[in-house]
């Protein structure tokens, strides 16, 4: 997918810390836009950081491309993820809204690389017992009538909720 396409290495140029702790979702999102407006291509995070994010929304022709060493982290913040409901109607779509990396309708999409998405679905904010309810508990990925998806290599784990969710694609 993309194979034509250059790379884009936009992230450290928007303002991307890569260091854990500081929120990349914006500088990870002005990438992925730009990306897009260009024509599409990979957004890449690298250099073996650890890039912290809430929800991201993925767009047409562009493959986010996670190096080996290279960590995208959920963040722990669930006001880091926006309500997302899909127009397509599904049996759940009031209760499951948030996501660390979502497209709906869009075409020719990647998750690729040898790196890993945490979702930190284990840590204690996302715990059902100590908080109940569905709504805050973020998907890792999810994909809404979307044709021409890649998912590969890349590691995903620590979920909150579902790790991945392809519907209607």
């Amino acid at each position: 997918i993309n194979a034509a396409l250059p790379t884009v290495k936009y992230l450290l140029d928007h303002g991307a810390a890569g260091d854990g702790t500081t929120l990349d979702s914006k500088a990870i999102q002005t990438a992925i836009d730009k990306c897009a407006a260009e024509g599409g291509g990979r957004v890449v995070l690298g250099g073996g950081r650890v890039y912290l994010s809430g929800g991201l929304v993925l767009r047409s022709n562009v493959t986010l491309l996670i190096d080996a060493g290279t960590v995208l982290r959920g963040s722990l913040n669930k006001d880091d993820y926006p309500d997302f409901t899909p127009q397509l109607p599904y049996l759940y779509s009031e209760r499951f809204t948030r996501y660390l990396i979502y497209a709906e309708k869009e075409h020719n999409i990647g998750l690729a690389g040898q790196g890993v998405i945490d979702g930190q679905g284990t840590h204690e904010v996302f715990d059902y017992k100590l908080n109940p309810g569905d709504k805050d508990r973020p998907y890792i990925l999810r994909f809404v009538e979307c044709t021409n998806v890649l998912v590969r290599d890349v590691t995903m784990l620590e979920s909150a909720r579902w790790c991945s969710h392809y519907l209607a694609c």
